[in-house]
């Protein structure tokens, strides 16, 4: 599937950029996975969805402040665009490589 594989997802967060690596992996429509490279203690996908080229999941990360961040992205080749909405507060984009 398109979407298997390491990735390093680079945004532009109001705190400047941020890269954060994924293990990702589609099982049917699922698409499970982790954040890797990470002390958090929860680092797996929740509610991950995979529907042609396009994928979504959300993250619970607790720094630099506990909040929740649902990704949205589609994926060609092995390049990956889309979005990243952290809780209430406005999205940024986001882009991806596979590693």
């Amino acid at each position: 599937m398109p979407v298997d594989g390491k990735w390093a997802v680079e945004m532009q967060s109001p705190m400047g950029k941020q890269t954060l690596f994924f293990d990702l992996k589609s099982n049917g429509e699922e698409l499970v996975g982790a954040l890797t490279g990470t002390d958090e203690p929860n680092p797996e996908l929740l509610e991950g969805k995979v529907t042609g080229n396009a994928v979504t999941w959300k993250l619970k990360v607790t720094k630099p402040m506990p909040i929740k961040l649902k990704f949205t992205a589609t994926i060609n080749d092995s390049v990956l665009h889309g979005q990243v909405k952290p809780g209430m507060f406005p999205g940024f984009p986001i882009t991806g490589r596979r590693l």
